[in-house]
């Protein structure tokens, strides 16, 4: 006789499933052998593709959001380091002020020596007016312009078009 999992025991195969998926596609598992995988996973047969379809888009939809979250929290982390890195800054700025005040050049503390460094910076006030010779030029294909062109029907050398599918969850 074949008992039905209740809903917590199926929560927990789908999270042990997925984490199993997730934890192949991260080690760079080989496509086809995963996909065989999730359908040995799934069990999948005869009329039951759409539930495992269903499997797959939920955890679509829970990488999206841990995606998001690990996002929000690299956003937090950065807004922090800017902090910290404008207080790095201002203590900069503040030691050297109390340095230039105070006609000091170095003091010894516990923690190191803190001196007074000299830098020289080259400052381009107008670039029409340097020589070509001492300038650096970027050139970069402009795609947005090429993919209308092609749309038109030119035929541009040293282009081609790719074309690929996806999956779309909504």
């Amino acid at each position: 006789m074949m008992t039905t999992p209740s809903h917590s025991e199926a929560f927990l195969e789908l999270a042990a499933d997925y984490q199993r998926l997730l934890d192949a596609l991260a080690d760079g598992a080989d496509t086809d052998e995963a996909l065989d995988a999730v359908l040995a996973e799934f069990k999948v047969v005869e009329g039951a593709v759409e539930a495992a379809v269903g499997q797959l888009a939920r955890m679509d939809a829970l990488v999206k959001s841990q995606i998001a979250a690990g996002q929000a929290i690299i956003d937090h982390a950065r807004t922090v380091q800017a902090r910290y890195e404008r207080q790095h800054e201002s203590l900069r700025r503040f030691l050297l002020g109390l340095f230039q005040r105070a006609g000091l050049q170095k003091v010894r503390t516990e923690i190191g020596t803190v001196y007074v460094t000299r830098h020289e910076r080259v400052v381009v006030d107008d670039p029409a007016l340097v020589p070509d010779t001492l300038m650096r030029v970027t050139v970069a294909a402009n795609l947005t312009a090429i993919k209308a062109a092609l749309a038109e029907g030119e035929s541009i050398a040293g282009v081609h078009t790719e074309r690929s599918e996806s999956i779309a969850i909504r």
